[in-house]
């Protein structure tokens, strides 16, 4: 996000809600386009979401024209529905509870950004079989952790303090963290494991265990992920495609 982005539009697009940014738009002259960009390769393309936020051709400096590049036409903006785990309540629930600071707002909004455009869209793969071309999606997956990692600042993602990234964020980490390892052959103590070579998620996600609302969250998930009946797939390695992050020991 832009510094001059106005704050009712930060809010639509942290909050991925589908309905409410379509009302913006028309209320506050946005145009949305969604075009599926594929590529799989660490690097390349990705299946993922490019916003170009430029300002209008207008003497309001206020209007802005956005154009999103959409992987998935709904996928950022209708989890609520189609998510079976309720990730969207969850994070709802948990930036209630967590006492978040707006100390590093910036970083943390383009933390959240880099979440909706290039590991939302691919979360799906997780729980959906059908997902098209699913492994591709799981080792694209790795490679947006990986970016993730880079563009976390620790110890908490932006920064000392606990922000909306950390709260945004962390529901997915947990499905990520009950699934990857059991289902997709992402093995502990392995080069496949979800934090290897990913220092500050490793640390920042056994932080989060301290904060009560969070500890609940990852129990609740846990339970839910469990309770799923699904073809969950084969094994899928990435280890072999990653880019490994420079600060990583």
């Amino acid at each position: 996000l832009l510094p001059s982005t106005p704050p009712m539009l930060a809010l639509l697009l942290l909050l991925g809600a589908a309905e409410a940014a379509r009302a913006f738009a028309t209320t506050h002259d946005i145009h949305i386009q969604g075009q599926f960009q594929p590529g799989y390769r660490c690097g390349t393309s990705a299946p993922s979401l490019a916003r170009r936020i430029v300002p209008c051709p207008s003497s309001d400096s206020n209007r802005l024209h956005v154009s999103i590049l959409a992987s998935r036409t709904t996928a950022m903006c209708s989890t609520a529905s189609d998510d079976p785990l309720q990730l969207s309540l969850r994070r709802e629930q948990l930036l209630k509870e967590l006492a978040t600071t707006s100390a590093e707002e910036e970083r943390a909004l383009a933390l959240c950004d880099l979440y909706y455009e290039n590991i939302a869209p691919l979360e799906p793969a997780i729980w959906e079989p059908e997902y098209d071309d699913r492994e591709a999606a799981i080792r694209e997956l790795s490679c947006q952790l990986d970016r993730l990692e880079v563009a976390a600042t620790g110890p908490m993602l932006a920064g000392r303090q606990i922000s909306r990234a950390d709260g945004l964020l962390f529901p997915s980490m947990c499905v990520l963290w009950h699934t990857l390892p059991r289902h997709f052959g992402w093995l502990p103590w392995t080069e496949e494991a979800i934090f290897y070579k990913r220092p500050r998620l490793h640390a920042w996600w056994e932080l989060m265990q301290f904060e009560d609302p969070a500890a609940k969250v990852a129990e609740e998930l846990l339970s839910d992920v469990e309770a799923l009946s699904i073809d969950w797939g084969v094994p899928v390695p990435t280890s072999h495609i990653r880019t490994l992050p420079k600060h990583a020991p």
